[in-house]
């Protein structure tokens, strides 16, 4: 059996399931590197959704205020923690670390 690394670099866009707008607003994410994931989850919890977070979370689109105003994406990662609700923030950082791992089908297919 071969085993395929995975590659966390690719992005993909996720729409939050906490998105109820007419508007969808989408997170351009991106796994982890090994090194990155080490730290992760090596981490206390609320540390390593700010480590996920500033490593896989590449940008936005469609993301609105309260007044409707479009948020800008910045690159110093803890304005765009702090533009995001706790909940939606943790959801983010789940789907990185989830992009990061082989899952048991790539396992299978190797």
């Amino acid at each position: 059996m071969t085993l395929t690394a995975p590659d966390p670099f690719i992005p993909f866009w996720h729409k939050s399931v906490f998105d109820d707008a007419d508007t969808t607003t989408e997170f351009e994410l991106q796994g982890l590197s090994s090194a990155e994931y080490l730290e992760v989850i090596s981490s206390e919890p609320a540390q390593s959704v700010l480590l996920a977070i500033k490593y896989g979370l590449k940008s936005w689109k469609n993301y609105q205020d309260a007044n409707g105003s479009p948020v800008k994406f910045s690159r110093r990662h803890l304005e765009n923690v702090n533009n995001l609700p706790p909940q939606v923030a943790d959801e983010l950082a789940g789907k990185i670390i989830e992009a990061s791992m082989v899952d048991e089908e790539e396992i299978k297919n190797s």
